[in-house]
Formats: C-alpha cells, sequence, structure tokens
C-alpha cells in the first residue's frame, strides 16, 4: 500500500480508510514532513491513526522530484525501514536503470534529513 497524500491530510485520510489498509502488507510513505500540533513524523501519524506495525512502514525519501523520476532522469532515493527485508523487498521492485535505491533502517534521520 503507497501513501502519498498531503503530510497535513494523512491523520484525516486514515481516519476516513484506514480500516481498508490491508493486515500484513507493507505500508509505503512517500510525504515529507512533521504533522502540525503533533509535531509526529509521517510514519508516526501511520503507525497511530492507521494501527500499523511499525515493521510494516517502509518510507521513502531523496533528492528527487516526482517529474525527474517520470522524465526517466537519473535519480536516487533512500528506502528505509525498521526492518531491512522490508525496505530490501521495496527497492527492489522500485529500482530502474534510471532510478537507484538505497535502503536502511534509520527511519528517522530518512525521514527527517539528518544523514
Amino acid at each position: 500500500m503507497i501513501l502519498a497524500v498531503p503530510s497535513q491530510s494523512l491523520r484525516g485520510n486514515l481516519e476516513a480508510w484506514g480500516d481498508c489498509l490491508p493486515s500484513g502488507a507493507l505500508v509505503v510513505s512517500l510525504m515529507k514532513g512533521i504533522e502540525l500540533g503533533t509535531g509526529m513524523r509521517m510514519s508516526e501519524v501511520i503507525q497511530e491513526s492507521g494501527a500499523v506495525d511499525q515493521s510494516r512502514i517502509v518510507v521513502v525519501s531523496g533528492p528527487n522530484l516526482f517529474k525527474e523520476i517520470a522524465a526517466k532522469q537519473p535519480a536516487a532515493s533512500v528506502v528505509a525501514a525498521s526492518d531491512i527485508e522490508a525496505a530490501e523487498a521495496i527497492a527492489a521492485i522500485s529500482a530502474a536503470p534510471y532510478f537507484r535505491p538505497y535502503t536502511q533502517t534509520d527511519v528517522i534521520g530518512t525521514e527527517i534529513g539528518e544523514r
């Protein structure tokens, strides 16, 4: 399941259709930002509002824009999850000759860009 909505609407969206998230499926966050009012990262909002176990949450972030990737310009991103196997699974299905995903377990650093 891929979540790519404006970060400030994530909680409301999950409250509206969070029950539709398949149990056991990986939940991939393409969102950046911190929730106003709570200071929570998007993975924390997913965990709390979507009742998703932390081991199923994968975050993707990189110094690229959708238009660059869609135009097949060389790009790289970080795919992070507390479970490295989850990160590797998402990286494997998203890799392309022009798109290189790197994996790690530092979800916080990936979300807030401290690495």
